[in-house]
C-alpha cells in the first residue's frame, strides 16, 4: 500500500543523505590534512551511491595529486592506472562524463594508448566542444595512430576553437613544429568555408590572419571582438610607423617599453615585478626591434621565462555536481602558455568559444578505423 511505496522511496532517499554525511566528514578531515580520512570517507559515499560520479572524480583527483609528487616511475604508473579506473567506473553514472572522458584521454595518451585516447577525447568534445586543450589532445592521439590528415584536422580545430592556442609553446616542439604550415592551411580553409555560415567568422579569420603575418580584410579586422581589438586596429598605423599612442591597455604599455627597449622602466611598468619575467621582455624586444608583431607573435625561441604551464582547475565543479566543493578537481592537461601572448594579445583576438560547438562538432575529423580501434 500507500506505507510500502513510501518505504521504496524513503530507502535510497535514506542511502544518498547517508553518503553526503559521509562526504561531508571527509571534507572535514581533508581540512585538518587526513587524507587517509579523507579517501576513506570518499569510499563510503561511493558504496552508498554508486549512481554519482562526483565522489569517484574526487578519488581520482586525489590521486593525481599524489601523482605529481611522486619521482618513482613504478609507483607513477600504479597511480595512473589507478586513475583511469576510478574514471572508467565514474562512466557508468551516465552524468557528468566530460571531466572523466577528457582526462581519461590524456592518461590513455601518456601510456600510449592512441585508440581509446582518440574514442575518449571525441566523447569529451561532442559533450564540451568549445572545452581548451580537448582537439589538442584529439590531434595528439590521431597522430600517435598514425592518422596525419586527421590529426592535422584536430589541431586545426584547436586554433579555432581558442586562436590563442596559436601562440602555445606546444607548437615549437620537434614533434609538432614541422606540421605548423599544414595546420596553418587548414585552418584558412576551413575559415573559408565558414564565412557564409557564421557572422563573425569573418572577423575571427581577419585577426588570425593578421595574427599569422597573413593578407586579412582589413574592415573586419576592425571590427574586432573586443574594445582593446577596435582600439588596436585603429592604433595599427601608428604602430606601424613607430609613433607613440595614447591606450590605456596591455599591449599600448608593451607598446611603450618596446619603442624604448635599452629602458627597463617601461618593460617593468608592463610586465608587473616578476623580475625574470620583465627581462625576458626585454630581451625580446631586442630581438624583434624592427616589428612590433614580431614581438607581440613571435615564438617563445627557448626564453624559459616566458613560458607558463599549469593545470586547469574546474573550479565550481562541485557546485555544479551539486555537492559542496571540497578540494579542487584538477584536469591532467598542462597547459603550456607564451606569456607574452597571453599577457598583451589575449583582449585582441578571438575569446575561446567564439564558434559556437554546434559548427565545432560538424568539423570532428572522421579518425580512420585503426585510429579508433583497440588492437
Amino acid at each position: 500500500g500507500l506505507s510500502s511505496g513510501m518505504a521504496l522511496f524513503a530507502i535510497p532517499l535514506l542511502r544518498e543523505l547517508r553518503a553526503r554525511y559521509a562526504y561531508d566528514s571527509a571534507v572535514t578531515d581533508w581540512d585538518q590534512g587526513n587524507t587517509s580520512g579523507w579517501l576513506a570517507g570518499l569510499e563510503r559515499a561511493i558504496t552508498l551511491a554508486p549512481h554519482d560520479p562526483f565522489y569517484e572524480h574526487q578519488v581520482a583527483a586525489t590521486l593525481l595529486r599524489t601523482r605529481e609528487s611522486e619521482s618513482d616511475p613504478a609507483r607513477r604508473l600504479e597511480l595512473t592506472r589507478a586513475i583511469i579506473q576510478r574514471l572508467e567506473h565514474s562512466l557508468a553514472a551516465g552524468v557528468h562524463q566530460e571531466v572523466a572522458h577528457f582526462n581519461l584521454g590524456w592518461l590513455n595518451l601518456e601510456l600510449d594508448r592512441a585508440q581509446p585516447a582518440t574514442r575518449h577525447f571525441i566523447a569529451a568534445a561532442r559533450l564540451v566542444p568549445d572545452k581548451g586543450g580537448v582537439y589538442f589532445g584529439l590531434g595528439l592521439a590521431l597522430q600517435a595512430a598514425n592518422d596525419e590528415r586527421a590529426a592535422i584536422r584536430a589541431f586545426a580545430l584547436e586554433w579555432l576553437n581558442d586562436p590563442l592556442s596559436m601562440s602555445s609553446p606546444a607548437w615549437e616542439i620537434p614533434l609538432l613544429a614541422p606540421l605548423q604550415p599544414a595546420i596553418r592551411a587548414e585552418v584558412l580553409r576551413v575559415y573559408s568555408e565558414l564565412r557564409d555560415r557564421h557572422a563573425a567568422a569573418g572577423t575571427a579569420e581577419a585577426w588570425t590572419r593578421w595574427w599569422l603575418g597573413e593578407s586579412y580584410d582589413q574592415g573586419a579586422f576592425a571590427r574586432g571582438f573586443s574594445a582593446d581589438a577596435r582600439a588596436f586596429a585603429a592604433s595599427l598605423p601608428a604602430v606601424d610607423a613607430r609613433t607613440p599612442v595614447l591606450r590605456d591597455a596591455p599591449w599600448a604599455r608593451v607598446y611603450t617599453a618596446w619603442l624604448q627597449p635599452d629602458d627597463p622602466a617601461g618593460f617593468m611598468k608592463a610586465g608587473g615585478r616578476d623580475t625574470a619575467y620583465v627581462t625576458a621582455l626585454q630581451r625580446r624586444a631586442q630581438r624583434h626591434r624592427g616589428s612590433f608583431h614580431a614581438f607581440l607573435t613571435a615564438p617563445t625561441e627557448d626564453d624559459s621565462a616566458l613560458i607558463r604551464t599549469y593545470r586547469r582547475q574546474r573550479t565550481g565543479y562541485g557546485v555544479l555536481a551539486l555537492h559542496p566543493d571540497g578540494p579542487l578537481i584538477g584536469d591532467v592537461y598542462i597547459v603550456q602558455e607564451n606569456r607574452v601572448a597571453t599577457h598583451f594579445a589575449a583582449p585582441l583576438l578571438p575569446p575561446k568559444g567564439w564558434l559556437p560547438g554546434r559548427f565545432l562538432i560538424r568539423l570532428l575529423p572522421t579518425p580512420s578505423a585503426q585510429s579508433v580501434d583497440a588492437k
